[in-house]
């Protein structure tokens, strides 16, 4: 066959053509003659702004590569940042749940809600205060009445009016007097409860830790990927080559 280029390269050993095709390299031992063309002043030029204009255009394709390259490892870093948040944000979620169990706000306290977290803190220590000296209260009046009441069955085997009378008042005066203790006890324990349940469901549902908002935010948006890759064939001058880029789009949005 008959192979028209241009020579780029020649050595004893190969010879080294580039035409429309490309560059191609043969063996001189495959070769049986080489006829060279008259000397054309405007083809060279021509090919030597040709070959001008792929280096130019290879060496654009090669920074918009580095940029993109630059943009994904930014994407990484950003993916990175958001797993190390997201564990970070776990572990500190779990904890402050179990230490919301032992003792109302200090769960909340624990995760940086400090405010929120000794509101809780101090509410809860003023009840469980209230209630101890209530019941407290209530198990010292207990033991009023019930003296009272065998008081009063003493005071009724005597078969004095006057004694019966008196032992019957005074039983019921302390019966009164415990069941307005055992009401102040109720009061304070149930108040208690209240807060307790309020302080499980804010540690469950109310994180507005800076933290929690980032994550929140991180996980919902707009996410942009992209691959390129770049061929060149060093064997021509001019540097053929071939730029391919794919780009995905897409949204986050976990629950």
């Amino acid at each position: 066959g008959r192979i028209s280029g241009k020579i780029t390269y020649q050595s004893e050993a190969i010879v080294r053509i580039r035409n429309q095709d490309g560059s191609r390299t043969i063996d001189k031992t495959e070769i049986e003659r080489i006829e060279y063309g008259p000397y054309d002043p405007e083809a060279e030029e021509q090919e030597a702004r040709r070959v001008e204009e792929l280096e130019k255009e290879l060496e654009e394709l090669k920074n918009e590569k580095e940029k993109l390259e630059a943009e994904r490892n930014q994407l990484a870093a950003a993916q990175e940042r958001y797993q190390a948040n997201a564990a970070k944000t776990n572990e500190r979620y779990n904890s402050a749940i179990w230490r919301s169990f032992i003792y109302p706000g200090w769960g909340q306290y624990h995760r940086g809600e400090e405010t929120k977290g000794q509101i809780f803190m101090y509410g809860a220590g003023a009840l469980l205060f209230l209630w101890y000296g209530a019941n407290q209260d209530y198990i010292e009046k207990r033991d009023v009445y019930n003296q009272s009441a065998t008081n009063a069955l003493l005071f009724a085997s005597t078969g004095n009016a006057g004694a019966i009378f008196t032992g019957y008042f005074l039983a019921n005066s302390d019966r009164e007097a415990w069941n307005a203790a055992a009401q102040d006890a109720t009061m304070f324990f149930s108040f208690y409860v209240a807060l307790y349940v309020a302080n499980i469901v804010d540690i469950y549902f109310f994180d507005t830790t800076e933290d929690a908002a980032d994550e929140a935010a991180m996980m919902r948006g707009w996410y942009w990927s992209v691959q390129t890759r770049m061929h060149h064939d060093r064997l021509s001058t001019g540097g053929s080559s071939a730029f391919e880029r794919h780009a995905t789009l897409g949204y986050h949005l976990y629950f």
